[in-house]
């Protein structure tokens, strides 16, 4: 099996909020991986913080993405050439005690996956046995909408765990693409709930509030009356901003017997006292995404439902072409665009 020898073009960052181009050579998958030729790819809070750091090297750059599976390792019976495909970011071992339990996003073992990332024209995908960091994705699904399987997947994770009651009142707080997503889910699920969401990004919250959130506001640092004029406290409190110093704010506006669900991804320390959690008798889980929420006949809720119209998607995506990766990037970093997406198809050839 060989494949044609090609430039992969491959956007990188070369500084703090520095990004260009360069060309790598197409490698030739091995036995238990997948060239995929990606169509699009989301720029997700993830990337956008070595984006802002000038990390050279993050391992996970670009990993929502969609394409169309250009080869395949000699190991590889699923996945075929000219498949459709969108990424996970899910890969498990499928031995440990967590993929077992069928948690591979809990995976002991975990590591990239993606090489170069979904960042470039083409894309390495290493596969486990029993355990795909790829789904096929239907004919009806168009590419751009296809990118957001892995953070639908996350949102409906953090809805699951939460386990809001019906009619229950829930705050938001971080209207990125997993806030405004969980809230939307959360109104879905019970339309009777009240749902206020909250951010620090002004385009964020105009954002939100064109959609079905029923209250949205705009907070400067450590201000809570902005929310507490909506309600006191709330029955559950979804701390999506990936901030550590958010989690104190997010315990102090949970009712007594509430529940905080910690949904960013924090990679920083914060002081905070804990007593709130004892005199409240809060429940504190954290929601790790993605999941890959299969269906009854061993398909994805997740497809399904971006498949569907019940969720606003031209309201949520905007696309750039690769070309416009710095304005994609400059955008997403401001709050102006809620879910930027690169697309191949856009003027880039």
């Amino acid at each position: 099996m060989s494949i044609r020898t090609g430039i992969n073009r491959t956007l990188r960052i070369r500084g703090p909020e520095l990004l260009d181009f360069i060309d790598r050579t197409i490698a030739e998958p091995e036995a238990n991986q997948v060239l995929v030729e990606v169509s699009a790819c989301g720029i997700c809070g993830s990337d956008l913080r070595p984006y802002r750091k000038g990390e050279l090297d993050f391992p996970y750059f670009g990993h929502e993405f969609s394409g169309i599976v250009a080869a395949v390792g000699g190991e590889i019976g699923d996945f075929h050439p000219g498949d459709r495909v969108a990424s996970g970011l899910a890969l498990g071992c499928g031995f440990c005690d967590p993929c077992l339990r069928g948690f591979p996003n809990l995976c002991e073992r975990a590591r990239n996956q993606f090489l170069p990332g979904g960042f470039a024209k083409y894309c390495l995908v290493t596969c486990a046995e029993g355990c795909r960091p790829l789904i096929g994705i239907p004919d009806s699904l168009d590419d751009i909408r296809a990118t957001c399987f892995e953070p639908l997947s996350c949102a409906m994770r953090i809805v699951e765990r939460a386990d809001a009651v019906p009619g229950a009142r829930i705050l938001i707080l971080g209207l990125g693409m997993m806030g405004v997503l969980s809230g939307l889910l959360f109104k879905n699920k019970s339309p009777e709930s009240l749902v206020v969401g909250a951010d620090t990004h002004p385009g964020r919250v105009a954002t939100a509030k064109r959609l079905r959130f029923d209250h949205c506001v705009h907070l400067e640092s450590g201000k809570t009356a902005p929310i507490r004029d909506i309600a006191p406290d709330f029955d559950l409190v979804v701390d999506a901003t990936g901030v550590a110093s958010v989690f104190p704010l997010a315990l102090d506006l949970a009712r007594l017997g509430g529940r905080v669900v910690l949904a960013g991804v924090p990679t920083e320390s914060v002081y905070f006292a804990p007593l709130p959690i004892f005199r409240k008798e809060l429940t504190v889980l954290g929601a790790k995404g993605p999941y890959p929420f299969p269906d009854e006949k061993g398909g994805s809720q997740a497809l399904d439902l971006l498949s569907s119209s019940e969720l606003p998607w031209d309201e949520l995506i905007s696309v750039f072409s690769f070309d416009q990766a710095a304005l994609a990037f400059k955008k997403s970093a401001e709050g102006a665009s809620l879910k930027s997406v690169l697309s191949w198809k856009s003027g880039e050839n």
